[in-house]
């Protein structure tokens, strides 16, 4: 399941990176750090849910200590992106916004490389139903997250 995850992740990461990375200039204007927030909350929200909803579904296939680090990576994830929203939607954050979305990125790439190494032993032929569909869910996001990132 490790790899299969990868492979969702990689292209998640690059949405990410079309979406965000401008805003990783200090000197962008108002509107593309606005543009970097209106993403967090339009389309990262609604696909880390669903990374977080697979989380919860392999229960205990997941090691206690697996589990015990994606809950700290996903705390710190969500604390980012909310600061990284306010950021970007006030004046005169330049550089606070190219900071955090930096930080942002780094710790989504980390939350998938945890996700991918907690999962890496487990098939998805073994799966229970739930997260069954859960990564189900997860790889037509992905799939239609790669068609919005080539349209914009």
């Amino acid at each position: 399941m490790g790899a299969v995850l990868a492979t969702i992740h990689e292209g998640w990461m690059r949405q990410v990176a079309v979406f965000l990375g401008p805003a990783l200039k200090e000197d962008v204007d108002f509107w593309t750090r606005w543009s970097a927030a209106r993403f967090l909350g339009d389309r990262f929200g609604d696909r880390f849910r669903l990374e977080c909803a697979l989380v919860e579904t392999l229960g205990d296939l997941l090691s206690a200590e697996a589990a015990e680090t994606l809950a700290g990576a996903r705390a710190q994830l969500e604390g980012t992106a909310e600061q990284l929203s306010d950021a970007g939607r006030r004046r005169a954050t330049r550089m606070l916004t190219a900071r955090l979305a930096r930080r942002f990125i780094d710790q989504l790439a980390l939350w998938c490389v945890e996700l991918e190494v907690a999962t890496n032993r487990l098939g998805t032929a073994d799966l229970p139903e739930a997260a069954g569909r859960a990564l189900l869910r997860l790889r037509a996001a992905e799939s239609l997250g790669a068609t919005t990132a080539l349209t914009g």
